[in-house]
């Protein structure tokens, strides 16, 4: 037992969290606002079916269950993101913000996420 306040744990554990949150906002905008207006202008084709039934599917599965499904197709079968970490453990790179993509700019360091990028492949 640590025997600290869990306000430490959070924001320790808080810039992770905005990272994925940013990232999330990112694909969605990225992915979303096009599917919506092809679908907009291409009203009952195919892929306005198809979009509409990946949002139902999305939206009416239980959040808990679909990361779950979602970690093992893309961690698991694909091999393409990690199963959980951010960085290796023997990795020297001290952190300013905590936040990997912002420190790794800051410090002009690409190598850092490309270090990532190797831990995940090597966790195959």
């Amino acid at each position: 037992m640590r025997q600290e306040p869990v306000t430490q744990e959070i924001v320790r554990r808080f810039p992770a969290t905005i990272e994925l949150t940013l990232g999330a906002i990112l694909i969605a905008i990225l992915v979303g606002i096009p599917a919506g207006i092809v679908s907009a202008v291409r009203r009952g084709s195919i892929f306005d079916a198809a979009s509409m039934l990946i949002a139902l599917t999305g939206v009416s599965m239980p959040i808990f269950w679909l990361g779950l499904m979602l970690v093992l197709l893309f961690s698991v079968v694909l091999h393409v993101l990690p199963t959980g970490g951010r960085l290796d453990a023997a990795s020297n790179f001290v952190p300013i913000t905590n936040l990997l993509l912002l420190d790794s700019l800051l410090r002009a360091d690409a190598g850092v996420l490309s270090r990532a990028s190797n831990i995940w492949r090597s966790r195959r």
